[in-house]
């Protein structure tokens, strides 16, 4: 006869045990088992900690997309690592992640590299595009696909020059969504620098302006800034005008059918003291227009507007459109006043800005023993020139390279004028100089402490009321 049925399941092979010895493999066994399952699902839990914290990260990130790569994780620290160019906001931001459920703590080690502006400029005109300025390469072509998206069967017109060393643009991620807004319009030209835009657009409907001035700047970088200067088209067959006056001089066009009346407009553009020295005028006369009777008084107030930067007076509905800024209350006043005394208070239509600072101008001056870069943001071409000419002379190197971007809304800063004083103190050793808002950041090596001494009184002299950073070190001479 069989004998009785052996062991089974996990004690099979194994000798039969008293029935407490069994037990106790029995829990033995069990206890295994549970701790492999629990070292199993601490593992897993640790293992996607990092990946939640990480993708928590990014997504509060959003809105800086260039800075999401540059963000890892270990275990529950935070890093971000890599080359940036500067930002407004960006240590606040970077500070909010220490604000995540799990995070231990945030180290940012991001190496802040400024670069020189890129400048774009996009028009939408008669069914075509048309693309002006300086981008990188990889830019461009991202810009290239941007507008194909909005406008796939339109030609466009490429005058962009590709150069490498150029920052990368805050508003690129979001160009698309913002040409579908602005192909609303009948035309309209988009200027773009990598943290500022501005588009100048005409649509026959009021409505429609509104609509884009709230639907473009959606889901744009905080650190961007978008101006407009929208307005109706044109009253068709009545005369038009365009003043526009900027760093560059001042320039009048005007189609009309007023002999007198284009006369006075050339005499008012003649020697503008108010606008500098390079002003011209260009007009059509074309007897199919009709114009205005106010159109003739136009050229009494042309040169009561000096008081208005980056001015820009141009023909909308049945009157003018004036865009600009003035430095504060009382010149917005007497503008105002001129127009009225001038009988275009109720033609014109002002939209003029008091800005009383402005964005003041920034200037970076790095240099080795070979050559000096100079970056930043300048009012004009003068001041431009002025640092220039200056650092060619003064500095013993073998090439000053030239990064400066001329943007509009820049004011003017007193101490460009005061710049030709500080390169008898400049140190031949390699040095950086970057003057920015309120503060002013000097870093490099001196040869003695008397040198140090000069070189910080002569930039406290430069840029008085300034927060003057000192970084300098002071190496004696072998």
């Amino acid at each position: 006869m069989p004998g009785p049925p052996g062991p089974r399941g996990i004690t099979a092979g194994f000798p039969e045990l008293p029935p407490r010895q069994a037990m106790l493999r029995m829990i033995y066994w069990g206890t295994f088992v549970l701790a492999t399952v629990l070292v199993c699902l601490t593992s897993w839990y640790i293992q996607r900690i990092p990946a939640e914290l990480l993708a928590e990260a990014r997504e509060r990130l959003s809105h800086h997309s260039w800075l999401q790569p540059l963000v890892f994780v270990d275990g529950r620290d935070l890093a971000l690592r890599g080359a940036v160019e500067p930002g407004a906001g960006l240590d606040r931001d970077i500070g909010r992640l220490g604000a995540i459920p799990g995070v231990r703590t945030v180290s940012n080690q991001l190496e802040v590299v400024p670069r020189p502006a890129p400048r774009f400029i996009l028009s939408w005109r008669d069914g075509r595009v048309g693309l002006e300025g300086g981008l990188a390469g990889n830019d461009l072509d991202q810009v290239v696909a941007g507008v194909r998206q909005v406008f796939p069967e339109t030609a466009i017109q490429d005058r962009i020059r590709i150069d490498d060393r150029l920052g990368h643009p805050l508003w690129l991620d979001r160009l698309a969504p913002m040409l579908r807004s602005l192909a609303t319009l009948e035309t309209f030209t988009l200027y773009a620098w990598r943290d500022r835009i501005l588009v100048d657009g005409v649509s026959d409907t009021a409505a429609r302006l509104e609509d884009v001035r709230y639907r473009a700047p959606a889901g744009l970088d905080p650190s961007v800034i978008m101006s407009f200067r929208l307005r109706p088209a044109p009253a068709p067959g009545q005369a038009t005008l365009s003043l526009v006056s900027g760093w560059n001089g001042t320039s009048l066009a005007v189609s009309l059918d007023d002999g007198d009346a284009a006369q006075a407009l050339e005499h008012a553009m003649e020697g503008l003291e108010a606008f500098g020295d390079h002003a011209a005028a260009v007009v059509n006369l074309d007897p199919e227009l009709k114009t205005p009777p106010w159109f003739g008084r136009i050229a009494g107030v042309i040169p009561l507007l000096g008081e208005v930067h980056d001015l820009r007076m141009v023909s909308g509905g049945r009157g003018l459109w004036l865009w600009g800024r003035v430095d504060h209350g009382s010149a917005l006043g007497r503008t105002l006043a001129a127009l009225e005394a001038a009988g275009l208070g109720d033609v014109v239509v002002p939209r003029l800005e008091v800005d009383p600072a402005g964005r003041p101008a920034e200037v970076s001056l790095f240099r080795d023993r070979h050559r000096a870069v100079l970056n930043g943001r300048l009012p004009n071409p003068a001041s431009r020139a002025l640092l220039l000419d200056t650092l060619r002379k003064g500095l013993n190197v073998a090439a000053v390279e030239d990064f400066i971007t001329l943007e509009p809304g820049i004011s003017y800063s007193p101490w460009l004028e005061r710049w030709p004083a500080l390169l008898p103190v400049l140190p031949d050793s390699p040095f950086g100089l970057t003057v920015s808002g309120e503060r002013a950041l000097v870093s490099g090596h001196v040869s003695s402490g008397a040198d140090h001494e000069a070189l910080i009184r002569a930039l406290q002299s430069m840029l008085p009321g300034k927060t003057l950073v000192d970084w300098l070190t002071v190496t004696a001479e072998d």
